[in-house]
């Protein structure tokens, strides 16, 4: 049995706020588009707001196989109004397996991002360094980056 405020709290997530486009569900579902530090920032909130949604709370027992992992992955491929329109027993089943996969969805995407970023910003920068402080091989000077001139 779910209980009322948490019922509540999952069908807050069907409503639009004022003056938007996307409910909240629709929101989260999104992750990140690019690779900075400020998308790891959002990443971040948005996996700490997802795990504060409490899915897991309430005594709700979870599944671990494959059929009960449907119902959430039903609720994230459809969009919002679906949801809204099933029963309340089904409704409630949906979206609180909809915020118990992402919970965990959201915490992945932001793992994602912060490898790409390792790859992408801090490896590639430390590589280039390091290349910079190899010497030239026509003159043995070390190499110097300047925007004028590719050699020394």
């Amino acid at each position: 049995m779910v209980p009322y405020e948490l019922r509540t709290e999952m069908v807050r997530l069907l409503e639009v706020p004022e003056k938007k486009r996307l409910s909240e569900l629709e929101r989260l579902r999104l992750g990140p588009m690019r690779v900075s530090g400020k998308a790891m920032e959002l990443a971040l909130d948005r996996a700490r707001e997802a795990r504060g949604l409490g899915g897991r709370r309430g005594g709700c027992r979870t599944g671990s196989g494959r059929a009960d992992d449907q119902p959430g992955r039903y609720g994230l491929t459809s969009k919002a109004p679906t949801p809204k329109r099933q029963e309340v027993t089904r409704q409630t089943a949906t979206l609180l397996a909809t915020v118990r996969h992402l919970e965990t969805a959201t915490v992945d995407d932001a793992l994602d991002l912060l490898r790409a970023l390792m790859a992408t910003k801090l490896l590639a920068k430390a590589e280039r360094m390091s290349n910079d402080a190899k010497p030239c091989p026509s003159c043995a000077r070390p190499r110097r980056r300047s925007p004028r001139r590719s050699t020394c």
